[in-house]
């Protein structure tokens, strides 16, 4: 059973950072979804595992009132969305960064990583292929289509961005899940 975390503060996650971020690989973290489970928020979360080199990944539903998030040490090589590179930016700026994040930064620029842009550019023909794909999901593809073009793009892309076809398979089915409720990519 991987571990499942549950923080009230920044400050606490901040804390278990410090003490097991450099022997924990990771972690799910539980959030809330309503007011009955005080936890700390996924973009508090965020800004403190970046802090200390770590990134956040996988998102999952548990039930009504919560929800979990996987976070883990940024491996070597690893893309840095403009987001998270923006945040960090901010992090520096507040002198909140630690040495493991600050190690993480450089490496990223060591191995031109930082400089990438992470943009999903679309082909026409990947547009096509992924449509064909999920033309037969008709709640998905419904839902899909009224989305806007940077998030057709951002489904397409983690679609392609997958080298091998059984990773493919499971995007599909992690997209199609998604679109039937009408849900956005993490």
């Amino acid at each position: 059973m991987e571990t499942e975390l549950i923080f009230a503060t920044r400050e606490d996650f901040q804390e278990w950072l410090k003490n097991y971020g450099q022997t924990n690989e990771g972690v799910w973290l539980l959030f809330g979804k309503t007011k009955t489970l005080k936890t700390l928020s996924a973009e508090e979360a965020l800004e403190e595992a970046l802090c200390f080199g770590w990134i956040d990944g996988l998102i999952n539903s548990i039930d009504e009132h919560k929800y979990k998030k996987y976070f883990s040490q940024r491996r070597k090589g690893s893309k840095w969305s403009e987001k998270n590179k923006k945040i960090v930016e901010k992090l520096i700026k507040e002198g909140r960064m630690t040495g493991f994040g600050m190690q993480a930064i450089e490496e990223a620029k060591r191995s031109g990583e930082w400089e990438k842009v992470r943009d999903r550019n679309v082909t026409d023909t990947q547009k096509s292929e992924f449509e064909s794909l999920i033309k037969d999901y008709n709640q998905a593809y419904a839902n899909y289509l009224t989305t806007a073009k940077s998030t057709q793009n951002n489904f397409i892309g983690f679609y392609f961005e997958a080298k091998r076809e059984d990773t493919r398979l499971k995007r599909l089915e992690k997209i199609v899940g998604l679109l039937e409720q009408n849900k956005k990519l993490m």
